[in-house]
């Protein structure tokens, strides 16, 4: 069976399909298997061909007046050849450059199959980018995939509550914002740690035993391009600044976005240690900021350690009782956070 497709590319009435239309019924296509399109052939989807595509059956042969009625983008219309092959359907060009695309004959299968192999090209090209890209990544140190809801905060949390035999694991990870599965995909039931947390135990080990600076430019490194030069983006003495003050690359990012956009306001590139110091929140290093930023607000850490708001509060402020800020003081640093 043929089944015809007519294209132009306005949609005004200044251009008419009559053409196309009246050379598919000469080759012997039903007026009623024809689908049509006014749309420009740069554009990958469009109604007519969509529903072309959809009524072609293995056997059937798609027929167009030019090739280009199908599209204008090479890489479209190899992929649309080797969808054809794919459904086993026939590609028939009545005129134009690719009119010796024909499968009905053998000199149109050889063209057709010239098409086939730009596509599986096309492929294999795409599929060795992609590989090489993955090796280049890591040998950068860098991993693939979704980036990991676990931190070390998070993990020295699950650690300490997982202790106990009797810990709800589905209402442990509610609270820290991740699933059951990511939770024991770092911690066993006893709380001891698998492979994923030990190493990223030791990669913040690493991280805290490095200098400053050190320390600095590898979390720089996580929120500038591989192109981009450190001291192109913040001065060395801004850097020690940040590097002493901020812990995580989310704070650096965080920061380094506040000091951006005061450089822009006063045109000054790369970022100072002026800069950095008037863009730090003046209660940057107080317990609840430096909590909040860990993600552990008063609600939730009413929850973890099974006290009231009004007494974390109190004890955010340095106003609660002796015996209760030891005690709550100890139950924190227990569960791994930086008091």
């Amino acid at each position: 069976m043929l089944i015809g497709y007519a294209r132009v590319s306005k949609a005004d009435g200044s251009q008419l399909l009559d053409l196309q239309r009246d050379a598919l019924l000469e080759a012997g296509v039903a007026e009623s298997s024809i689908y049509e399109d006014r749309a420009s052939g740069r554009k990958d989807h469009r109604p007519g061909l969509d529903a072309c595509l959809k009524a072609l059956q293995p056997a059937n042969t798609l027929v167009v007046w030019k090739l280009d009625r199908l599209g204008r983008d090479l890489r479209h219309l190899v992929a649309m050849v080797d969808d054809l092959r794919a459904r086993k359907a026939g590609l028939h060009v009545l005129a134009g450059a690719g009119a010796e695309i024909d499968t009905t004959s053998a000199n149109g299968r050889f063209v057709f199959g010239i098409f086939v192999a730009l596509a599986e090209f096309e492929r294999d090209l795409i599929t060795e980018r992609t590989r090489a890209g993955l090796a280049a990544a890591r040998a950068r140190g860098r991993q693939g995939g979704r980036p990991r809801k676990m931190d070390h905060t998070m993990l020295r949390t699950a650690m300490n509550v997982m202790a106990p035999r009797e810990t709800n694991a589905q209402e442990l990870a509610r609270r820290l914002g991740i699933t059951t599965t990511t939770l024991y995909a770092y911690v066993n039931g006893d709380g001891t740690v698998k492979a994923p947390g030990q190493k990223l135990l030791d990669l913040r080990r690493r991280l805290d035993s490095l200098p400053p600076r050190d320390r600095g430019r590898r979390l720089l490194g996580e929120c500038i391009a591989d192109d981009v030069e450190t001291d192109a983006v913040i001065e060395p003495a801004a850097l020690d600044l940040m590097a002493q003050r901020l812990r995580t690359p989310l704070q650096f990012a965080e920061h380094l976005n506040r000091a951006f956009g005061a450089g822009l306001c006063t045109a000054q590139k790369p970022v100072t240690a002026d800069i950095v110091e008037a863009t730090l929140a003046p209660d940057f290093d107080d317990l609840e900021p430096r909590l909040t930023r860990q993600g552990y607000s008063v609600k939730v850490l009413a929850e973890q350690f099974h006290a009231r708001p009004l007494e974390i509060r109190r004890f955010l402020n340095g106003q609660l009782e002796a015996g209760r800020t030891r005690e709550l003081a100890d139950r924190m640093r227990t569960a791994g956070l930086a008091l």
